[in-house]
């Protein structure tokens, strides 16, 4: 297992806490730390560019808020050539751990690999794409970079599913005092949330050729799109259905996490219905 974190997670208590603890990880950083009279960032931006990748960036909102627009700001999508470069650094123990009363619980300096993604022909008017990702784990060759690379980039679909199991699934909201009760209730909602992840990374795929929901949930959409006159050819289809079962409003723009778990608990509940009176049908 690799633990993935954003840029909060960026402090040498928790790279120290995670190696201690034999614990693999890929950490954004934020920080510009010193070694010795050079910057970190400096270092790893005097390295030769060992991969070159396209990938389109997905389009994103501006955000409300002026701290928000500063860190995230709205995009257009866009296709851009990303640069990739990588060092090693031996990382010594910052100012505020040597002040600390427990200073001997962690570790003295820490080795670590730190790989910069970086866009290669920037776009006057849009803020570049840059990453500086810190690693436990083995980098020696492209190929070790590119999979540090693509493990952080996994991070987003880890937030996707705690968004649909947070926001959707509402699981904070149940209360529960006892972790053993939280773990049971994560177990049985976590298909819930993955369902309703899938149907929305795989909207354009077709109908026929899916099993993400059952049969009966099937039928269950092809009555209500033949009842509302809508076509039902694509997850996407599907995915709408789901939604308007949800109270979805579509001047409120995409349906979030909260009406779509709504639609599919009435979706689950009529397929249930179904199941055990097939004459329905």
């Amino acid at each position: 297992a690799v633990h993935v974190m954003d840029r909060e997670a960026d402090s040498y208590r928790v790279f120290s806490d995670l190696n201690s603890h034999s614990c693999n990880w890929v950490i954004r950083l934020s920080h510009n730390r010193s070694i010795g009279e050079d910057k970190i960032f400096d270092l790893v931006k005097n390295q030769a560019v060992v991969a070159e990748r396209e990938v389109i960036l997905s389009k994103r909102s501006e955000p409300l808020f002026p701290q928000g627009r500063k860190i995230h700001p709205g995009r257009k999508q866009r296709k851009v050539k990303l640069g990739v470069q990588f060092i090693h650094v031996k990382l010594p123990q910052s100012g505020d751990i040597k002040k600390h009363k427990q200073q001997d619980k962690y570790l003295k300096s820490i080795q670590i690999n730190v790989v910069r993604v970086f866009e290669l022909s920037p776009i006057k008017g849009e803020k570049p794409v840059e990453w500086f990702l810190g690693t436990n784990l083995e980098i020696t060759n492209r190929g070790d970079a590119l999979k540090v690379v693509d493990i952080y980039r996994r991070r987003w679909i880890v937030e996707e599913y705690f968004k649909a199991i947070k926001s959707g699934c509402k699981i904070e909201e149940r209360q529960f005092s006892e972790i053993e009760s939280l773990n049971k209730l994560s177990i049985f909602l976590s298909p819930m949330a993955v369902k309703l992840m899938n149907l929305r990374s795989l909207q354009a795929l077709e109908v026929t050729k899916t099993n993400i929901l059952s049969s009966h949930e099937w039928a269950v959409l092809e009555r209500l799109a033949i009842t509302n006159g809508r076509p039902l050819k694509t997850l996407g289809d599907g995915l709408r259905e789901i939604s308007h079962l949800g109270g979805y409003i579509q001047s409120n723009g995409p349906p979030g996490w909260i009406v779509l778990s709504r639609g599919y608990a009435k979706l689950n509940a009529m397929a249930q219905s179904l199941s055990l009176f097939p004459e329905l049908c």
